[in-house]
Protein backbone atom coordinates (compact mmCIF):
# COMPACT_ATOMS: atom_id res chain seq x y z
CA UNK A 1 0.00 0.00 0.00
CA UNK A 2 1.25 3.50 -0.86
CA UNK A 3 2.05 5.45 2.36
CA UNK A 4 0.76 8.69 0.82
CA UNK A 5 -2.71 7.18 0.74
CA UNK A 6 -2.70 6.04 4.37
CA UNK A 7 -4.66 7.69 7.16
CA UNK A 8 -3.87 6.96 10.82
CA UNK A 9 -5.79 7.33 14.06
CA UNK A 10 -4.29 9.44 16.87
CA UNK A 11 -3.12 6.31 18.70
CA UNK A 12 -1.45 4.97 15.53
CA UNK A 13 0.29 8.32 14.99
CA UNK A 14 1.39 8.27 18.63
CA UNK A 15 3.06 4.89 18.12
CA UNK A 16 4.70 5.90 14.82
CA UNK A 17 6.20 9.21 16.05
CA UNK A 18 6.75 8.13 19.69
CA UNK A 19 4.71 11.01 21.13
CA UNK A 20 1.91 10.50 23.71
CA UNK A 21 -1.63 10.46 22.23
CA UNK A 22 -2.76 13.51 24.24
CA UNK A 23 0.16 15.53 22.84
CA UNK A 24 -0.61 14.41 19.27
CA UNK A 25 -4.26 15.36 19.79
CA UNK A 26 -3.17 18.81 21.08
CA UNK A 27 -0.86 19.32 18.05
CA UNK A 28 -3.73 18.39 15.72
CA UNK A 29 -6.00 20.98 17.37
CA UNK A 30 -3.39 23.80 17.51
CA UNK A 31 -1.58 23.23 14.19
CA UNK A 32 -4.38 21.81 12.02
CA UNK A 33 -3.67 24.31 9.20
CA UNK A 34 -0.21 22.72 8.78
CA UNK A 35 -1.43 19.12 8.95
CA UNK A 36 -3.47 17.00 6.62
CA UNK A 37 -6.30 15.74 8.81
CA UNK A 38 -9.89 14.61 8.52
CA UNK A 39 -12.65 13.22 10.69
CA UNK A 40 -13.20 9.47 10.71
CA UNK A 41 -15.67 7.23 12.52
CA UNK A 42 -17.27 8.73 15.64
CA UNK A 43 -15.83 12.08 14.55
CA UNK A 44 -12.30 10.99 15.58
CA UNK A 45 -9.30 12.68 14.01
CA UNK A 46 -7.41 10.86 11.27
CA UNK A 47 -3.94 12.05 10.27
CA UNK A 48 -2.50 11.46 6.81
CA UNK A 49 0.90 9.75 6.54
CA UNK A 50 2.32 12.86 4.85
CA UNK A 51 1.81 14.84 8.12
CA UNK A 52 3.86 12.54 10.37
CA UNK A 53 7.10 14.45 9.70
CA UNK A 54 5.37 17.77 10.47
CA UNK A 55 4.23 16.39 13.85
CA UNK A 56 7.82 15.35 14.58
CA UNK A 57 9.03 18.88 13.66
CA UNK A 58 6.44 20.44 15.97
CA UNK A 59 7.61 18.16 18.81
CA UNK A 60 11.25 19.07 18.12
CA UNK A 61 10.49 22.84 18.03
CA UNK A 62 8.51 22.60 21.27
CA UNK A 63 11.34 20.71 22.96
CA UNK A 64 13.71 23.53 21.93
CA UNK A 65 11.56 25.91 24.01
CA UNK A 66 9.60 27.60 21.20
CA UNK A 67 6.13 28.92 21.98
CA UNK A 68 3.07 28.13 19.87
CA UNK A 69 3.31 31.36 17.88
CA UNK A 70 7.01 30.80 17.17
CA UNK A 71 6.32 27.22 16.05
CA UNK A 72 3.56 28.49 13.75
CA UNK A 73 5.88 31.13 12.32
CA UNK A 74 8.56 28.51 11.61
CA UNK A 75 5.97 26.16 10.08
CA UNK A 76 4.70 28.98 7.85
CA UNK A 77 8.22 29.58 6.54
CA UNK A 78 8.60 25.88 5.89
CA UNK A 79 5.20 25.88 4.12
CA UNK A 80 6.21 28.92 2.03
CA UNK A 81 9.29 27.02 0.92
CA UNK A 82 7.07 24.06 0.03
CA UNK A 83 4.66 26.33 -1.82
CA UNK A 84 7.56 27.87 -3.73
CA UNK A 85 9.00 24.47 -4.63
CA UNK A 86 5.48 23.21 -5.34
CA UNK A 87 4.86 26.15 -7.68
CA UNK A 88 8.11 25.32 -9.50
CA UNK A 89 6.96 21.71 -9.71
CA UNK A 90 3.56 22.88 -10.94
CA UNK A 91 5.22 25.11 -13.57
CA UNK A 92 7.48 22.27 -14.65
CA UNK A 93 4.48 19.97 -14.74
CA UNK A 94 2.57 22.51 -16.86
CA UNK A 95 5.53 22.78 -19.24
CA UNK A 96 5.66 19.00 -19.47
CA UNK A 97 1.91 18.87 -20.07
CA UNK A 98 2.20 21.54 -22.78
CA UNK A 99 5.01 19.61 -24.45
CA UNK A 100 2.98 16.43 -24.19
CA UNK A 101 -0.06 18.22 -25.63
CA UNK A 102 2.10 19.61 -28.46
CA UNK A 103 3.47 16.13 -29.16
CA UNK A 104 -0.05 14.70 -29.09
CA UNK A 105 -1.29 17.42 -31.45
CA UNK A 106 1.57 16.67 -33.84
CA UNK A 107 0.73 12.98 -33.66
CA UNK A 108 -2.95 13.73 -34.29
CA UNK A 109 -2.03 15.99 -37.22
CA UNK A 110 0.24 13.27 -38.62
CA UNK A 111 -2.53 10.68 -38.20
CA UNK A 112 -4.98 13.02 -39.93
CA UNK A 113 -2.58 13.42 -42.88
CA UNK A 114 -2.05 9.66 -43.04
CA UNK A 115 -5.81 9.11 -42.93
CA UNK A 116 -6.24 11.62 -45.75
CA UNK A 117 -3.60 9.81 -47.86
CA UNK A 118 -5.22 6.48 -47.04
CA UNK A 119 -8.64 7.78 -48.08
CA UNK A 120 -7.19 9.10 -51.34
CA UNK A 121 -5.56 5.71 -51.99
CA UNK A 122 -8.82 3.91 -51.16
CA UNK A 123 -10.78 6.23 -53.48
CA UNK A 124 -8.25 5.63 -56.25
CA UNK A 125 -8.47 1.87 -55.71
CA UNK A 126 -12.28 2.11 -55.68
CA UNK A 127 -12.26 3.98 -59.01
CA UNK A 128 -9.88 1.39 -60.50
CA UNK A 129 -12.09 -1.43 -59.20
CA UNK A 130 -15.11 0.24 -60.80
CA UNK A 131 -13.14 0.47 -64.06
CA UNK A 132 -12.18 -3.20 -63.82
CA UNK A 133 -15.78 -4.14 -63.06
CA UNK A 134 -17.03 -2.20 -66.10
CA UNK A 135 -14.34 -3.84 -68.26
CA UNK A 136 -15.27 -7.26 -66.89
CA UNK A 137 -18.96 -6.67 -67.66
CA UNK A 138 -18.05 -5.50 -71.16
CA UNK A 139 -15.88 -8.60 -71.70
CA UNK A 140 -18.65 -10.80 -70.35
CA UNK A 141 -21.20 -9.24 -72.73
CA UNK A 142 -18.75 -9.61 -75.63
CA UNK A 143 -18.06 -13.23 -74.65
CA UNK A 144 -21.77 -13.98 -74.42
CA UNK A 145 -22.34 -12.38 -77.82
CA UNK A 146 -19.54 -14.46 -79.33
CA UNK A 147 -20.93 -17.64 -77.76
CA UNK A 148 -24.36 -16.72 -79.12
CA UNK A 149 -22.88 -16.07 -82.56
CA UNK A 150 -20.99 -19.37 -82.44
CA UNK A 151 -24.14 -21.21 -81.36
CA UNK A 152 -26.12 -19.54 -84.14
CA UNK A 153 -23.39 -20.38 -86.68
CA UNK A 154 -23.30 -23.97 -85.48
CA UNK A 155 -27.09 -24.24 -85.70
CA UNK A 156 -26.98 -22.79 -89.22
CA UNK A 157 -24.25 -25.26 -90.20
CA UNK A 158 -26.24 -28.13 -88.71
CA UNK A 159 -29.39 -27.00 -90.56
CA UNK A 160 -27.48 -26.72 -93.85
CA UNK A 161 -25.91 -30.13 -93.27
CA UNK A 162 -29.32 -31.65 -92.53
CA UNK A 163 -30.79 -30.01 -95.65
CA UNK A 164 -27.87 -31.31 -97.75
CA UNK A 165 -28.26 -34.81 -96.30
CA UNK A 166 -32.01 -34.80 -96.92
CA UNK A 167 -31.47 -33.61 -100.47
CA UNK A 168 -28.80 -36.27 -101.02
CA UNK A 169 -31.04 -38.94 -99.55
CA UNK A 170 -33.94 -37.83 -101.73
CA UNK A 171 -31.72 -37.88 -104.79
CA UNK A 172 -30.48 -41.37 -103.90
CA UNK A 173 -34.04 -42.48 -103.30
CA UNK A 174 -35.08 -40.97 -106.63
CA UNK A 175 -32.24 -42.68 -108.46
CA UNK A 176 -33.03 -45.93 -106.79
CA UNK A 177 -36.62 -45.62 -107.81
CA UNK A 178 -35.45 -44.65 -111.29
CA UNK A 179 -33.17 -47.70 -111.42
CA UNK A 180 -35.93 -50.02 -110.32
CA UNK A 181 -38.31 -48.68 -112.90
CA UNK A 182 -35.66 -49.09 -115.61
CA UNK A 183 -35.04 -52.66 -114.49
CA UNK A 184 -38.71 -53.31 -114.47
CA UNK A 185 -38.96 -51.82 -117.94
CA UNK A 186 -36.18 -54.10 -119.16
CA UNK A 187 -37.88 -57.06 -117.59
CA UNK A 188 -41.16 -56.17 -119.18
CA UNK A 189 -39.48 -55.69 -122.53
CA UNK A 190 -37.61 -58.93 -122.13
CA UNK A 191 -40.79 -60.76 -121.21
CA UNK A 192 -42.58 -59.17 -124.14
CA UNK A 193 -39.88 -60.18 -126.54
CA UNK A 194 -39.85 -63.71 -125.25
CA UNK A 195 -43.55 -64.09 -125.54
CA UNK A 196 -43.48 -62.63 -129.05
CA UNK A 197 -40.65 -64.90 -130.10
CA UNK A 198 -42.57 -68.02 -129.23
Amino acid sequence: MNRLNEWFSISDVSEKVAIPPETVRRYVRHYREYLKIRRGERNAYLVHASSLNTIKKIRHLMEQGNQHEQVKSILEKIEEGKVHSNSEEVNEQKVNELQLNKTMLNEIRLLAEQNKELLETLNSMHERMNGYEALFLQLQVSFNERIHEQDKGQRDNERKRDEYLMKAMNELQGRREGNVSTKEKKKIFTNLFKSTGK
